[in-house]
């Protein structure tokens, strides 16, 4: 499983494609400043005419301006979470703390916050390119990029200029996933990547608990794998340790202000996520609901209805699975089959993850809370066009 997982730099054949740098402008930027069009088309459009936002967007300026004027939030957006006779929110604030900045740049208003919104999903964008660069180099770079693009198209510029929670995290969840891979891959430095882009999805929608978690699991398990192999073939393992060890300083970092909340106020939020989860008031969808809600998210249709909303069918989610699942048992005839490997691997846990996720939800199963399943169905295409 070692062998064709790529190297960062390399072209799948093996070829470096680092050569020429200092002449040429690396093929994955370039890429990305052809996918920065459509963000500055759609922050340009949204500039005229002025709107204020409103409900949950308003919430969500108001916390952008406390992170600027020194009071920071602790907690995320309030949402359907109750326990203890207390309301809760979501599970951190790291997303107004990475909008803050950007607000501010782009002048401090309604639109301002569409603006930073925007930037925000290109950043995800470039850091799935880069991602792609180095897993496959030019070929790798212009394949992730065509995912991203099918995305955005899917979801439409509405849901990633607009700074509503589920929507937020959207394009940040691929970049998890690519993440997750990379370190499979023996890339060890995309455990920064994974910690800091899986933060980002938990902490702004506690719908991503049971996948964040669970990838985070399999990276880590990735990583000891690693380690005792390159132990038992007498390889030097301190890159791998230091890497992990970034990762871990990286986590508890991002997740310093829901820890202060939780220890400051009886009780803590994460406490009332934690309740509210292992008492529901509510009946949990459960597990029939969970793989027929994956099946529907797993009709390639939804990724060509350019942002209509339109909700996928089952019988085409069921013939997707049942093609990646052929693709998967075939996929020792694949030139780099290591790599190839991993991502059915990585498929196959975002699948079982997703379906789980969802048999939890309590109450209704709205649309917007499985979003982040559409990058697990252009994942699952883009294994078996592999």
């Amino acid at each position: 499983l070692d062998r064709g997982c790529g190297v960062p730099g390399t072209e799948p054949g093996g070829r470096d494609d680092t050569a020429g740098r200092t002449t040429r402008v690396p093929v994955w930027l370039t890429t990305v400043a052809v996918m920065t069009v459509p963000f500055a088309v759609a922050i340009v459009a949204l500039r005229d005419p002025p709107w204020h936002a409103n409900l949950d967007l308003a919430l969500t300026e108001l916390r952008v301006r406390d992170t600027l004027s020194g009071a920071p939030p602790l907690v995320g957006l309030s949402g359907r979470i109750e326990a203890f006779g207390v309301a809760g929110s979501h599970p951190g604030p790291l997303g107004f703390w990475l909008l803050a900045p950007l607000y501010r740049l782009f002048g401090g208003s309604s639109w301002a916050l569409q603006a930073a919104t925007a930037t925000l999903n290109l950043a995800a964008v470039t850091v799935a390119v880069w991602i792609g660069h180095r897993r496959g180099g030019r070929t790798g770079a212009l394949a992730v990029a065509a995912g991203m693009a099918v995305l955005l198209g899917a979801y439409g510029a509405d849901r990633w200029t607009q700074a509503w929670n589920p929507y937020l995290a959207l394009m940040w969840w691929p970049v998890a996933l690519l993440g997750v891979w990379s370190v499979l891959c023996r890339d060890q430095a995309m455990l920064l990547v994974v910690a800091a882009a899986g933060s980002l999805c938990l902490q702004t929608h506690v719908s991503y608990l049971g996948l964040v978690t669970g990838l985070l699991g399999v990276a880590t398990a990735g990583l000891a794998v690693t380690l005792v192999r390159d132990r038992a073939a007498g390889r030097p393992v301190i890159g791998t340790v230091r890497w992990g060890a970034a990762a871990a300083v990286l986590l508890v970092a991002l997740w310093i202000p829901p820890l202060v909340e939780q220890v400051q106020n009886e009780p803590g939020n994460l406490a009332i996520i934690r309740e509210q989860f292992t008492h529901p008031t509510r009946p949990p969808a459960g597990w029939r609901t969970g793989v027929e809600t994956t099946l529907h998210s797993l009709d390639p249709q939804v990724l060509l209805a350019a942002g209509t909303g339109e909700r996928g069918s089952a019988v085409p989610g069921a013939l997707l699975l049942a093609a990646w699942g052929a693709a998967a048992a075939t996929w020792r005839r694949a030139r780099h089959a290591g790599a190839l490997v991993r991502l059915h691997v990585v498929v196959a846990c975002a699948l079982v993850l997703g379906a789980a996720s969802i048999s939890r939800i309590q109450g209704t199963v709205f649309d917007y809370l499985v979003l982040w399943s559409w990058a697990t169905t252009a994942l699952a295409c883009a294994a078996i066009a592999w």
